[in-house]
């Protein structure tokens, strides 16, 4: 369900990379979803944000409380992706399992890191320009390329390489997903700085 990157999104990373290589570095490509096992992923993550995706179960009952419409979009069970059903923790000792699974996750990531040699990863940090405002609700999925490092507790950063050029946003999204494919179409963003 991630999206496929906009013309935008290519053309600075591309020139990212070529900068690297322009200094002597080594540039080669590694699939990070390959590293790591993105259901098992899925599942802790959610459970770690008090999901189950257990008998439909992907948000907390918020019954009776009033919900800002930005943060219960961001909550949706998007049905393209697939995890691992996992209990959100009730307790301290269930956190603290969740958290040696998650961080059996991230050694295992780096462990693939290590064993390709690779000393960064370099990726958009987003798969699109920037959306609309009132389409941040139906963007969830699409942080799961860099929410990853964020979840794993490893470094990232983001880094400014060029801006939106006329003519880019003009392009097929692709997730599966008809809410988010139809916010990233609606982008409108031309001459916006995009980042790595």
């Amino acid at each position: 369900c991630w999206p496929a990157p906009c013309p935008t999104s290519l053309r600075v990373l591309t020139k990212a990379a070529n900068s690297l290589r322009d200094q002597g570095y080594e540039v080669v490509d590694f699939d990070a979803a390959e590293a790591l096992n993105m259901r098992e992923y899925r599942g802790v993550l959610w459970a770690l944000k008090g999901v189950s995706g257990l008998d439909g179960d992907f948000g907390v009952d918020v019954s009776g409380d009033e919900v800002h419409p930005d943060l219960a979009g961001m909550s949706r069970r998007v049905d393209s992706l697939e995890a691992d059903p996992i209990q959100p923790a009730r307790t301290a000792a269930q956190y603290c399992a969740l958290m040696a699974k998650r961080d059996k996750l991230r050694d295992r990531f780096c462990k693939a890191m290590r064993a390709a040699d690779l000393q960064l990863l370099l990726c958009p940090a987003w798969a699109f320009p920037a959306p609309l405002v009132e389409d941040v609700r139906v963007l969830g999925a699409a942080v799961q390329t860099t929410q990853v490092f964020n979840a794993l507790d490893l470094p990232a950063g983001v880094v400014s390489i060029g801006r939106v050029a006329p003519g880019e946003l003009v392009y097929e999204p692709g997730s599966g997903d008809p809410d988010l494919d139809a916010a990233a179409k609606r982008a409108v963003s031309e001459g916006l700085p995009v980042a790595v």
